[in-house]
């Protein structure tokens, strides 16, 4: 096995940040850099990131931001710093990786919040077969810089043991990233499959296969579900698994295994966003209000992005103050003229009783709301 090369500093050297709002360590991983890529090579920064991203929910004590609330993030540019700060993350996680020849190269920098200052930075280069393992090295030193206090190991196991998956972490991780674009969601899909005709043990292949597979048709359902059994056959404690068995139990209307299911992810990582969400939508539908909008508000916590379906959750639950402040988390980002906001806002003031502020919105619409909406609303 060839032998690491590492930059890491001593632990105890390295400075804590702690947010000054808010004493739980929040922390953001954005998408790698792919280093030197050239024509028809797959990138896999995303992916990777997102590796490290799903093994760091598993540390207790931390509060890890989801994919969709990095992304924006990294799309932030000049302003990331001080919207890192409004949703209280205290570092952020950037990243370049490098594959060729067989070798996994990984740089990587953990920059304080809201000062950009560089908390600890790494380069770290391994035969890509060792790739977990260098990734769950990552793991304990991005803890120890962030929060020494915390206990790095996982609370459930680790997603993927060292040693697992060694043959084919590779083509997973270009599969992954391809199926995750509609363009190129069938080749990334067959990569995945050719990994587990290679190796059938590796449990996080097929929970991307199910998650992939999913495309609401019979054979979609029966493919996802298959994968999904397998990976949970090899590890019971991935929540995109279990919430792709959810899924489809949904739309099958077996609700008790739908929300057994829900509950299985759940315990296998609280924090899963997906899960989270998807079950609260659940809730929801069934008219489970109070339940639904509890998990909702948790898939929120960590992606802080998601102001509409806390919204929606709000309006179903009759809550029209937690509406309201939702409501207006939407004008500021979308501004107040916006078809959408103006309906959120009116809906919200309906819920509080406050019939003439609601009808001020209704009447933003101009003659596109007749009359007789208006009288009804009135009334």
């Amino acid at each position: 096995m060839d032998a690491y090369i590492l930059s890491f500093p001593p632990p105890a050297e390295t400075p804590v940040v702690v947010s000054s709002a808010s004493q739980q360590r929040t922390i953001a991983v954005l998408a790698f850099d792919d280093l030197e890529l050239v024509e028809g090579d797959d990138p896999v920064g995303e992916v990777f990131a997102g590796e490290l991203r799903s093994s760091l929910t598993r540390v207790a004590g931390l509060r890890v931001l989801g994919p969709e609330t990095s992304k924006m993030l990294r799309l932030a540019s000049d302003n990331r710093l001080m919207t890192a700060k409004e949703l209280l993350v205290t570092a952020i996680v950037l990243g370049e990786i490098l594959l060729e020849g067989g070798r996994i190269q990984v740089n990587t920098r953990l920059v304080g919040v809201p000062a950009g200052n560089e908390i600890w930075s790494s380069s770290v280069e391994a035969h890509v077969g060792d790739a977990i393992e260098l990734q769950q090295e990552l793991l304990k030193q991005l803890v120890g810089a962030l929060a020494p206090s915390l206990d790095p190991d996982p609370v459930q196991g680790p997603r993927v043991e060292a040693g697992e998956c060694s043959d084919i972490y590779q083509m997973y991780l270009q599969g992954k990233q391809l199926s995750k674009s509609s363009s190129s969601r069938k080749r990334g899909i067959e990569l995945l499959r050719e990994a587990v005709a290679i190796d059938d043990q590796c449990a996080i292949a097929w929970e991307a296969i199910a998650i992939s597979s999913i495309n609401w048709t019979m054979s979609g359902f029966a493919q996802a579900g298959a994968a999904a059994r397998r990976a949970l056959e090899l590890n019971e404690t991935l929540p995109e698994a279990w919430t792709v068995l959810a899924e489809i139990a949904e739309e099958e209307m077996r609700w008790t295994d739908s929300e057994e299911y829900f509950l299985r992810a759940l315990y296998a990582d609280p924090t899963n966003v997906r899960a989270n969400e998807l079950f609260g939508e659940s809730l929801l539908a069934r008219g489970r209000v109070k339940d639904g909008l509890r998990y909702t508000l948790e898939a929120y916590r960590y992606e802080p992005i998601w102001d509409f379906h806390v919204w929606m959750a709000a309006v179903m639950a009759g809550n029209g103050e937690l509406a309201l402040k939702h409501a207006a988390l939407l004008a500021e980002k979308y501004g107040s003229s916006s078809e959408f906001v103006i309906n959120g806002m009116a809906e919200a003031y309906l819920i509080k009783g406050e019939t003439e502020l609601a009808l001020e919105q209704y009447r933003l619409f101009g003659d596109e709301v007749p009359a007789w909406f208006l009288t009804c609303v009135s009334t």
